[in-house]
């Protein structure tokens, strides 16, 4: 028998409700007398409604302008009068970047399923991403050591999370230690992007000594061979900052080798210790070969002094010779006497 909104046939609820049966088993009521007394199964039949298929319901995401953010989906398949619900975790979604906005939640979120099509809209507000990477430019000198790793600061991923450095994508390739210039290097991470500027410029550090000799006994010091000191910069750099190394014992004499070190520079400085000399003092430079040669010229040697000594006796008269000679000195000066005595009384009798 057949009524208004009924087909006049039986129907199993399965998986739906009695006023919305879902079973697969649709008798009429001999099949199902026939039916009821071989069924082996527990189930409820209900007078199967005329249903009418009720048209879809879909749920749309959008951000806070109206974009969509993510693709729509639909719950279908049900029937006029039936009940939806969009609430679960299959329709309220979490989408990546995107929290859900509570305070502008939709109020057809659950309803009743009808013949004309209904749209649910969820809205999301974007998350603020706070992917960072932060570096810094920088100055070095050519030969000077360095990595990227020099030039970076801090790193954030998009919740503000740190982010180590190995993490990062860098482009160093253009850096060329060894040639004066200016390069950049890029650090990037989570699509945002830094570039770092490396300055190479000519490394101007340079060690000035000098050589010196000395006399044994002389009072030294290493700062006494010491000219002056640049560093990467050409500035002049103060003694107390150069390493020394080596040492002269004026005691001894001969060659001691004093090194001079400033960063990557040294220079060597050869202070010669020699004997004392009588004359003026040696000054810078001087050679030992010059202090020899002038103590060779002023000590005679033994030849020459037999050679003087005999000279001398063959200038010196022998001894009878001497006597010889003071009474022939003595005649003269007697006659001269004895001229000069005659001459004056004969001017007196004139």
């Amino acid at each position: 028998m057949v009524s208004d909104g009924y087909t006049g046939k039986w129907q199993n609820v399965g998986t739906g409700t009695e006023a919305f049966p879902k079973g697969q088993d649709i008798w009429t009521s001999k099949e199902f007398m026939k039916q009821f007394n071989q069924m082996r199964k527990s189930d409820t039949y209900v007078w199967q409604p005329n249903l009418v298929a009720a048209k879809d319901v879909i749920i749309t995401y959008v951000d806070q302008d109206g974009r969509e953010i993510h693709s729509p989906q639909m719950i279908s398949g049900g029937y006029v009068g039936e009940t939806y619900d969009a609430t679960t975790a299959n329709y309220q979604l979490m989408i990546d970047d995107y929290t859900l906005d509570d305070q502008r939640l939709p109020g057809n979120a659950t309803g009743i399923l009808s013949d004309q099509e209904q749209t649910v809209t969820y809205v999301y507000q974007k998350n603020q991403d706070f992917t960072e990477v932060n570096v810094h430019d920088s100055t070095i000198y050519v030969g000077d050591s360095w990595q990227a790793e020099d030039n970076f600061d801090e790193a954030f991923d998009k919740l503000g999370n740190p982010v180590a450095f190995q993490a990062l994508i860098v482009d160093d390739q253009q850096v060329n230690l060894s040639q004066a210039g200016i390069y950049e290097v890029t650090y990037q991470y989570g699509g945002i992007s830094s570039v770092a500027q490396i300055t190479v410029k000519e490394n101007q550090t340079v060690v000035n000594v000098h050589d010196a000799t000395i006399y044994l006994g002389d009072k030294w010091q290493a700062e006494d061979n010491f000219d002056d000191v640049l560093d990467k910069a050409g500035n002049s750099v103060d003694f107390k900052e150069i390493t020394v190394t080596g040492d002269v014992d004026t005691a001894q004499r001969g060659h001691y080798e004093i090194t001079y070190a400033y960063g990557n520079s040294m220079a060597k400085a050869v202070i010669t210790v020699v004997a004392k000399d009588m004359g003026n003092h040696p000054t810078d430079m001087n050679t030992i070969d010059e202090v020899t040669e002038k103590q060779s010229e002023e000590i005679p040697s033994q030849e020459a002094t037999t050679e003087q000594a005999d000279q001398q006796k063959k200038s010196l008269p022998a001894t009878g010779e001497q006597e010889q000679t003071v009474l022939v000195v003595l005649g003269i000066l007697l006659l001269m006497s004895v001229i000069v005595l005659f001459s004056s009384k004969k001017m007196y009798h004139e």
